[in-house]
């Protein structure tokens, strides 16, 4: 059932906005596209809505972005900056009460349910002609893909509403550092303390976490090891399930629902419901029963994990996550390879590329030939993307120079820029510190300098990439992270699916602790009856179909 949304009622007054919004201002006239400045002669301002980061010192006196940007526009660019908690409900309130909105939204209409909405309410400006192929505004974006190896009209088609039209721009951000996300690092003082090798199975990983509990491998003389600890996040850092599931069935990147797209038939699939799901909450019930898997790693947070990390006395053995988190101990890990699991199975999870949604003209916009305009620079190279990550370019990064290797260097790739100052999650005033300039990054685009530190958490991290990117799967088989529903299958069926994740995932939990019996044909017949009550066929059913509409596939 469609459930009736107050701000299309409300809005009626706001769908009148679009109406000459195309057209160009009065006095202003533009040089060439991708010339800058966009603006030849004319004054024009451009307002960005974005929402309050506290390590920015100030957004509009002094800030570089903001300043750069003005410069490549020709004109001035002023921020208005919204209190992030209620900035969704402010904007709504200013569609429905016809309030003027500024000029460019950076939240709330760029993500594609809301940006329905507000499309319905006619308080975006639709961007079909510019992103026309020969549309002459275009040409940047459509060069970019090539060069970066995008197809454009699925680039396009992951950020179309529900009408089939534009109102943002897309964005990718680099997914090279995050591909192969599941990784896994040992202790290597535990190991040679023991005299053992990193294990190559999952018989021999058995062996090994046994003997980081019984060997007293740091020297206390006190059974203070924890072999294996994880956190509580099905998708955070230091999940150590997420890791072990790979032994046994592929673990994807969305939001644990789906298993991989068969090559066969493009359709999405679950997994947890297979034998060998089944197969692995045994294998994880019987490390938790022998003390193996830290019981607190189903109800702590990745802050209180790294706490033991960090620890003067070093009691951890293995972790699975970011090296980022080993602190003082970092010289005592090393990545390890992906065991064989125990059919064979080697592989680690592969985490697509996905594309978002920035950049969103409203329907006041009164020059929305030059927002337009100077969305479209993001599009030339990769520097305005650089810009607004990293900073200045020359004094916070620079481009990598001839000879120099990346932290990626076993694989190949090549380092492509040099961070100088660190000026992201710091106290700044170089950039606005999120990722709400159009630009489409390839795989190298973010790509860091080596700086010869072997102990270096991203160095230990590309190490560790490296080492797995063998085992990662056919990338065309791996399922895209984007599905766009219909509001009918939003309303219908989102409280469903909700219910669902959540039932599986407690589930498994209480089948990895014990307080359901993984080899009790009972309780595992309860588990999958449940599922049948909670309609997870029919559930898999409808997003197969948004999948299929999302990507242009067949249902």
């Amino acid at each position: 059932m469609k459930k009736t949304r107050s701000i299309l009622g409300l809005g009626l007054a706001a769908a009148m906005m679009l109406t000459g919004a195309a057209g160009m201002a009065d006095g202003v006239t533009y040089n060439d596209q991708g010339v800058t400045p966009v603006v030849k002669e004319g004054d024009v301002t451009l307002t960005f809505a974005v929402t309050q980061n506290n390590d920015i010192v100030d957004y509009n006196e002094g800030n570089y972005m903001t300043d750069h940007l003005s410069e490549l526009l020709g004109g001035k660019v002023v921020v208005d900056v919204w209190p992030s908690a209620d900035a969704e409900t402010k904007l709504t309130l200013m569609v429905t009460s016809g309030n003027k909105l500024p000029d460019i939204l950076t939240f709330g209409a760029t993500t594609w349910s809301t940006r329905n909405t507000y499309a319905d309410a006619g308080a975006l400006l639709n961007l079909d002609e510019y992103f026309e192929r020969g549309s002459g505004y275009s040409d940047a974006f459509y060069k970019r893909c090539e060069d970066a190896g995008f197809d454009a009209d699925n680039v396009l088609n992951q950020i179309r509403s529900i009408d089939g039209s534009l109102y943002a721009f897309p964005q990718s951000d680099q997914k090279l550092p995050n591909i192969y996300c599941n990784r896994a690092y040992m202790n290597q003082d535990f190991l040679d303390a023991l005299g053992l090798e990193a294990p190559k199975t999952i018989d021999e990983l058995t062996e090994v976490l046994k003997a980081f509990r019984d060997g007293d491998p740091n020297g206390n003389g006190i059974a203070d090891e924890i072999p294996l600890p994880g956190t509580k996040d099905w998708n955070g850092n230091g999940n150590a399930l997420v890791w072990l599931q790979n032994m046994f069935v592929y673990f994807s990147a969305s939001d644990y629902r789906y298993d991989r797209l068969d090559n066969t038939d493009g359709k999405l699939d679950y997994v947890f419901d297979r034998d060998e799901y089944r197969e692995f909450l045994k294998y994880v019930n019987m490390l938790v029963s022998e003390k193996l898997l830290d019981m607190a790693s189903f109800t702590q947070d990745t802050s209180t994990m790294r706490k033991a990390l960090q620890a003067d006395v070093q009691t951890v053995g293995m972790m699975c996550g970011s090296a980022n988190g080993f602190g003082k101990n970092l010289g005592s890990w090393q990545p390890i390879e992906q065991p064989k699991g125990p059919t064979g199975l080697q592989q680690v999870t592969y985490w697509p590329q996905n594309i978002g949604s920035v950049w969103v003209i409203t329907a006041d916009c009164e020059n929305p030939e030059a927002a337009v305009r100077l969305g479209m620079l993001g599009y030339i190279g990769d520097e305005l993307g650089l810009i607004a990550r990293f900073g200045e370019p020359d004094v916070d990064w620079r481009y990598a120079e001839e000879g120099e290797e990346s932290v990626f260097k076993e694989i190949g790739l090549k380092p492509h820029i040099k961070c100088i100052n660190v000026t992201w999650g710091t106290v700044a005033n170089k950039s606005w510190q999120n990722n709400i300039i159009p630009y489409l990054s390839d795989e190298e685009t973010h790509i860091e300098v080596f700086d010869g530190n072997e102990l270096y958490g991203e160095r230990l991290h590309g190490r560790s990439v490296s080492m797995n990117m063998k085992y990662g799967p056919d990338k065309s088989a791996v399922l895209a992270g984007v599905i766009h529903y219909t509001e009918e299958e939003q309303d219908d069926w989102d409280e469903m699916r909700t219910a669902l994740k959540t039932y599986v995932q407690e589930a498994t939990n209480l089948f990895c602790v014990g307080q359901l019996d993984p080899n009790s044909d009972a309780d595992w017949q309860n588990y999958l009856d449940e599922l049948n009550n909670l309609q997870y066929k029919e559930i898999l059913a409808v997003d197969n179909e948004a999948y299929a509409r999302t990507y242009g596939g067949d249902n």
